[in-house]
């Protein structure tokens, strides 16, 4: 594990606006920014935090649990720079703070993708390592997504998949794998006890998006039950925390009032409201007015490598302008490590490296069989071998 700096300049409070960023007025939202350089993510993570914490503490005083909903477009890099900044402000500020409480990350990925780990005392870790392998497949921001899950790696923060299972995940047509049995629990609540017993549910649609919050909702208050943490920190799709009125998508089965009506503090997090294809006054009008955070004017650079031919390269570039600016705001910290190479548009071999030290007696083969288990036969062999240090 990389050396993690833990001197930062100070939080600022609430109602401190840190510099970079100005007040949106009027606006739908009592907490609604815009930063000024597309690129600036400390500032709008700063601000973030401030209120964060403000929610946690609230939290704790009122004996209540707190959830932190941050929202994302798949597309877009910039949102996924803005999760990994305000994860590393949270935690330095965890590590800093010996009253500070700490707090556990939930991704919108299967959790049934890797059940069957191994590797004890280090699962936590070796998920989001795997996790970061996995997502180099993916066609929606690729190298943003796997340097978010490298740093909650690094950081060691406890990291856990709380998505329902999807049969054909990488398609957009995924459907509802009926023998997930969060899945079934969550479709017979939404569905007044009936059986979710076919492949029929698209994870995209209304019904989907439902049983998926429900799934959500239910592992993480089943988590937070069993570990010292109160807080979360979930990343998801905007629909998921928001409902979208127009795509039939009800707000009540958004995850936003699944927390809150079981007695959560909820602080949501939206970039760039406005290109969620959301409504915020939709939203809004649901009491979310004081609490939800809406930070627009990142970067609307996206990347999609189904629609356009960028590389890697050109998200890597896209990547450390805003790594740049928040290490210069914030004494040199990184929010996410950059690989040196690319090579053949993967960098398997930093993570393998991070993998061998978590499971430094396994033999080779057997390590290379078991990472290509646990991700089920979806990471390239070849690939896998290829950049596995000897």
């Amino acid at each position: 594990m990389r050396e993690i700096h833990t001197q930062l300049p100070p939080v600022h409070e609430g109602n401190t606006l840190p510099s970079g960023i100005v007040k949106v007025s009027p606006s739908s939202f009592d907490r609604h920014i815009r930063v000024q350089d597309p690129y600036d993510i400390s500032s709008a993570a700063h601000y973030a935090l401030s209120h964060i914490l403000q929610d946690q503490k609230r939290a704790h005083e009122e004996g209540r649990r707190h959830v932190v909903l941050m929202g994302e477009e798949h597309v877009k890099s910039s949102h996924r720079s803005l999760q990994a900044a305000v994860i590393t402000l949270w935690d330095e500020f965890s590590l800093n703070n010996s009253e500070a409480a700490g707090f556990i990350i939930g991704d919108e990925t299967s959790h049934m993708l890797l059940q069957n780990m191994g590797c004890d005392g280090h699962d936590h870790v070796l998920r989001a390592q795997l996790t970061a392998l996995n997502v180099l497949k993916d066609s929606l921001a690729p190298l943003a997504s796997s340097l978010v899950l490298q740093e909650i790696a690094a950081r060691q923060i406890p990291y856990f998949h709380v998505d329902a299972d999807e049969c054909d995940e990488d398609s957009f047509d995924a459907y509802l794998n009926a023998e997930d049995t969060h899945a079934q629990k969550a479709y017979a609540d939404v569905m007044h006890g009936m059986r979710l017993d076919d492949y029929s549910v698209p994870a995209q649609d209304a019904l989907g998006m439902a049983v998926r919050n429900r799934v959500h909702f239910n592992l993480v208050d089943e988590i937070l039950a069993k570990t010292p943490q109160t807080s979360a920190l979930l990343m998801n799709g905007g629909d998921h925390i928001t409902g979208h009125e127009e795509e039939k998508i009800l707000y009540s089965e958004s995850l936003t009032a699944l927390f809150q009506n079981a007695g959560y503090l909820v602080t949501p997090i939206i970039p760039d409201f406005d290109d969620l294809d959301a409504d915020p006054s939709y939203f809004s009008e649901q009491t979310n007015k004081r609490q939800t955070i809406v930070i627009d004017g990142l970067s609307v650079e996206t990347f999609d490598y189904q629609v356009h031919d960028k590389g890697l390269q050109d998200e890597k570039q896209h990547l450390k302008f805003m790594q740049r600016h928040f290490m210069q705001a914030n004494q040199g910290t990184q929010p996410y490590t950059l690989p040196s190479k690319l090579r053949s548009q993967n960098y398997y071999a930093d993570i393998w490296r991070d993998l061998r030290d978590c499971a430094a007696n396994m033999p080779r083969q057997e390590l290379l069989t078991f990472v290509h288990d646990a991700l089920q036969g979806q990471a390239n062999v070849n690939d896998l071998q290829k950049f596995m240090p000897t």
